[in-house]
């Protein structure tokens, strides 16, 4: 894959993952491989795309979860790790297990990306 391709994937992913940083740092290498404004401003919609389709989905995982009995008994991440979430992890355990995993993973990859780590 060539870098200007990279780059185009690496602004519609920083817009779906709400990353100023990361938008700010593509749109920079972007314009610097010359990437048109035209390109540019594709990769920008088709990650609001993404972003309305990912929060449409959450919407209806949280109606579907909102609707069953919940228990506070278990850590929100795996292994009792505190850290994912704000509250300590008392959340209650079931499908936002993978999301706070995914979340973590994706922020990680986010970073790196941004502080110029990973090409």
């Amino acid at each position: 894959m060539d870098d200007k391709t990279k780059e185009l994937i690496a602004i519609g992913a920083s817009v779906g993952a709400h990353c100023q940083p990361c938008l700010v740092y593509h749109l920079g290498r972007a314009r610097e491989l010359g990437i048109s404004e035209e390109m540019i401003r594709d990769a920008i919609e088709i990650g609001f795309m993404v972003e309305k389709g990912a929060g449409n989905a959450m919407r209806k995982q949280t109606a579907e979860i909102a609707k069953q009995p919940q228990t506070r008994n278990e850590p929100c991440c795996p292994g009792g790790d505190s850290t994912c979430c704000s509250n300590g992890g008392a959340h209650t355990a079931g499908p936002q297990v993978g999301a706070c995993e995914a979340s973590e993973r994706l922020e990680e990859a986010a970073h790196a990306q941004c502080d110029g780590h990973t090409r």
